[in-house]
């Protein structure tokens, strides 16, 4: 080798290491060069999770891939969970994908130094549904999610929602009276109590000579009811099957008991009023006075505030009966559907429109407004998503309005109405038309 090329080599090396030093500490610090702006950059990064993992994920349409794999001549993809760094401040249309799913798509910013997060991404199953009840025309879901008591204008049935089981209760030409107590372990049709693991075990409450009416169960215990007869509320113990008068009050309406106390309605002249009456002593210990209607109902009586739902305005009420100062907590005009996620979050919907409302912060916040109207609505366990149905199609929407609210059609089909999930929201039921099959379907999403 001549001196004039190892003069040549040596400084090659020494030019190539000044300037590709610079450049790799640069990089390894989260700078690099950006063509657009022509001028060194901060990058970002991009954190991706989804359930289930493994989907491919692609920027402004082009799929991501290891360094190491391009470096070697192989396509070896990036896929979820994922943290991809380096990446040039900017917008990018980011989508992720995995085989049998509905793709997720999303616009997201990556900013200069900071972490741009999709971490509670959900992608649902390209599913068909499967019937479990044929023509079915109710169905009640018990509180833990894991029966349903259905009616086919001929039976009413328990239906074991996880291995699909249906044990056949009685027979019935008129729709039935159903109530499910707090704990999913017994229910009563009509007047008559069953015990969920013995279903041929039944006591029939009308053989105690009374004409019990507005039955309601003891929130902590499954073996106490509570029925109005007149102005007189009683308790029943299904375990010694022994009846006690235990409150004598006027009555118009709804009631329900909680604590130790009895929550009820009266209407005097032109006066409504809902009274808190102690359960121990019958003495009425407050009394707040309501809008003047005759057709008040209690709806999701374990939350923390007073749900009393006006059927005929449509208008709920959330009131806390023990506040010193102004009891209606908040008014909700224009509702058909209230469903609280927690304590602090209620999901309601009306015809045409879905909202959520903060109880902490006083913020309610539309959510989605439809052309076609609203039949249910559910709350995804996962809390960044909501299940909605209208009469031919149920829809997911989720929750992350980056971008948009973004909505997945799951069902086609014709007079869809209740929806359910399982515990974990991996199971969809719904009862309606799919296809020729009339009934109560199953979808896994």
């Amino acid at each position: 080798m001549t001196l004039t090329t190892r003069r040549f080599l040596y400084i090659t090396f020494i030019l190539s290491f000044l300037i590709i030093t610079p450049l790799v500490i640069l990089y390894a610090n989260g700078y690099t060069f950006s063509l657009n702006k022509k001028s060194i950059v901060k990058t970002g990064m991009l954190v991706l999770n989804t359930k289930p993992e493994s989907a491919n994920i692609y920027l402004n349409g082009v799929p991501e891939e290891t360094f190491l794999g391009s470096y070697f001549g192989k396509r070896i993809k990036v896929t979820t969970p994922a943290k991809i760094k380096n990446i040039i401040p900017g917008e990018y249309l980011v989508r992720v994908e995995l085989e049998n799913y509905w793709p997720w798509e999303k616009k997201l910013t990556v900013y200069p130094g900071g972490t741009t997060f999709a971490e509670d991404v959900i992608l649902f199953r390209k599913e068909l549904p499967q019937i479990i009840a044929a023509n079915t025309r109710i169905s009640q879901q018990s509180p833990n999610k894991e029966y349903s008591i259905i009616y086919d204008d001929n039976n009413v049935s328990l239906v074991n929602l996880e291995n699909g089981n249906i044990t056949n209760l009685l027979n019935s030409t008129t729709s039935p009276m159903i109530v499910w107590s707090p704990r999913s372990t017994k229910f009563i049709i009509n007047n008559t109590i069953f015990d969920i693991y013995n279903p041929e075990k039944r006591i029939s409450i009308s053989q105690l000579d009374f004409q019990p009416e507005n039955i309601k169960w003891n929130f902590s215990q499954d073996d106490i009811i509570y029925f109005k007869e007149k102005n007189k509320i009683y308790s029943f113990n299904i375990t010694n099957q022994t009846v006690k008068a235990i409150a004598e009050m006027q009555i118009s309406g709804d009631y329900f008991i909680k604590d130790k106390y009895i929550f009820s309605l009266s209407r005097v002249g032109n006066d409504s009023n809902l009274n808190v009456v102690d359960l121990n002593s019958s003495v009425i210990v407050k009394s707040i006075k309501l809008p003047n209607t005759f057709n008040y109902e209690f709806i999701n009586t374990d939350n923390e505030l007073i749900n009393l739902y006006d059927k005929d305005k449509e208008i709920l009420y959330l009131i806390n009966p023990f506040a010193d100062y102004l009891p209606i907590r908040e008014i909700i005009n224009n509702i058909k559907i209230a469903k609280w996620v927690g304590p602090a979050k209620l999901l309601f919907a009306n015809d045409y429109e879905i909202w959520l409302y903060d109880l902490g912060q006083n913020k309610k916040t539309i959510l989605n407004r439809l052309s076609e109207k609203i039949k249910d609505v559910v709350w995804h366990p996962s809390n960044n998503y909501i299940i909605y149905s209208t009469e031919k199609s149920i829809n997911t929407l989720e929750l992350d309005e980056r971008d948009r609210y973004r909505t997945i059609e799951l069902v086609a089909g014709e007079n869809l109405k209740i929806i359910n999930l399982n515990r974990n929201g991996s199971i969809l039921y719904f009862q309606g038309t799919y296809g020729n099959q009339v009934g109560l379907f199953r979808l896994k999403i």
